[in-house]
This record gives structure tokens, sequence and C-alpha cells, in this order.
């Protein structure tokens, strides 16, 4: 099986299995977006679970991506009792851009309000998540190397024939075609900001309803809710934006210098995307 982690907004693990004797050169995602069985739904039993990829075993690899593994000890070693071999692939961005747009995502959210500056020296979460030398060494003690597969988003998307070189490479990790790996790296790669919420407190409630929707296999609901722009009629684009202005983004590489640098020796290598 096979994880990938990407630290867009937050970060992200994505896992899947690989069966080199199935005949569709491509991968299975889940049935649904349940994709956080590992820490939100693990109480559900792995044969609910397996039941979202029904179906897989024609497929090269079956597996599913999502943003709340990387750094989450429980999900980890859920993970590991599941399934030791399964395969692991993480993106790393550059650590201040990751807590910059995981920022923008929580205000977008109306679970911060103020600025980046403020935020990232109360909230423990932004600052956690982009010391990636530490969630490295985890993922390292508890499935073999072989099994990892590490890319740096600013070398992957450099251009377009660094991304083929990367996606050549990780197709060879998994088995799976290249081109129809290409279609799911992507699509949506970059999820631009919606701003701040004009009623956050209606924001909040809303996130809360969602959630319970979604516990209920309601999800529905949550899809007509969207097609009729709800969640945009909450949400400001043009006012109340959440900027941060480069020479904050400078200040803030130091807070993250010594992290680099220790993530660069647990890797063996220079990452010259990150002294930028």
């Amino acid at each position: 099986m096979a994880s990938v982690a990407d630290t867009g907004e937050r970060r992200q693990t994505f896992w899947a299995s690989a069966k080199p004797s199935a005949t569709h050169p491509g991968w299975m995602p889940p049935a649904d977006r349940k994709e956080v069985f590992f820490d939100r739904y693990h109480d559900r039993g792995e044969e609910w679970y397996a039941g979202l990829f029904s179906g897989s075993n024609k497929y090269r690899a079956s597996g599913e991506i999502t943003p709340t593994y990387f750094g989450n000890t429980k999900a980890l070693e859920r993970m590991k009792t599941f399934n030791q071999d399964m395969k692991l692939i993480i993106i790393l961005r550059n650590p201040v851009d990751r807590a910059i747009s995981h920022y923008r995502m929580e205000v977008e959210n109306a679970r911060i309000n103020g600025s980046f500056e403020s935020a990232i020296e109360k909230n423990t979460n932004l600052r956690h998540y982009s010391y990636y030398r530490k969630h490295l060494e985890e993922i390292g003690d508890k499935f073999s190397k072989q099994n990892v597969f590490l890319m740096i988003y600013e070398e992957l998307f450099a251009n377009a024939e660094a991304t083929s070189e990367h996606l050549s490479a990780l197709g060879s990790f998994l088995d799976i075609d290249r081109e129809l790996l290409q279609q799911l790296m992507l699509v949506d790669r970059v999820r631009a900001s919606k701003g701040a919420p004009r009623w956050p407190w209606l924001v909040r409630r809303a996130k809360r309803i969602r959630r319970k929707l979604m516990d209920s296999d309601l999800e529905w609901a949550v899809d007509a809710a969207k097609r009729v722009g709800f969640s945009r009629n909450l949400i400001v684009k043009e006012s109340r934006t959440v900027p941060v202005a480069e020479a904050e983004r400078g200040r803030f590489r130091a807070l993250f210098q010594e992290d680099v640098l220790a993530t660069e020796s647990y890797v063996g290598r220079s990452i010259a995307a990150w002294q930028q």
C-alpha cells in the first residue's frame, strides 16, 4: 500500500497497495471522500474501510490521499498495524509557505483571526507540521525505507521537465502508468484561499453541521449545499483577504532554518529551493 503526504495547506499522506498482477495500469482511489480512516473513522473497522475500495483488485495500486496522517502518531501506528508493507509518498513544501497556507486555511474556516505573525506565535499546529525532521524520523521508525518515496514540492513543479522526471520515478515506485499518475498529480494541486469569512460564527456552525452529516453518511446533503453555492455565500473573496508580506515570510524563514538543516541531513542532500 502507498500513502501520499502533500504539505500544501497543511500536510498530506497517501497510501496505496501495489498489485503487480492487476490488469489496470492505474490506481484506484476510495469510493467516496471518507479517506481519513486511520484517524477519524478507525472505529468503523477494517471491513468498512475495505468496502471503500471494492473492485480494486484489477488495479495495480489502490489508496488514498489525505491531509491528516503526516505528523499524526496514532494514525501512523494504525497504518503500520493495518499493513506494515504499505508504500508511503510524502511531498514536503517549503515550511514557511506551508505554514502560511495552513494559516490561510484556518482563517477561511474561522478558526483563526488576526495576522500570520500573531497566529504562528499562538497556534502550535502552524509550527508543528512544518517541523519535518521529527515526522520523517517517526515514519522511518515504522516503515521500511524502500517503501517511502519523498518529493520536494518546489522541485516537483519547478518546470515541465522536472515534473515529468518525478512522475516517472513515482510511477516506477508504484508500478503504475505515468500518464495516469500525471492526471492525479496535476488536477487542482493548488487551491487558492477564498479569504476571511463574512460571518465567522456562521462558518463555524456550518462546519459542525457538515461534520455531523458526513459522520452520518449523509454526504448527498453536503454535496447539495455545495452545488447551490452555500459555502461561497459565506466567503468574501475581494475584501478581508489575509495577505502575508514578503518581508514577513523572510523573517519566519529563520524560525524553521534549524529544522530545514536537520531535514536535509536526514534525507542526505541539500534542498536549495528552501534556502531562497
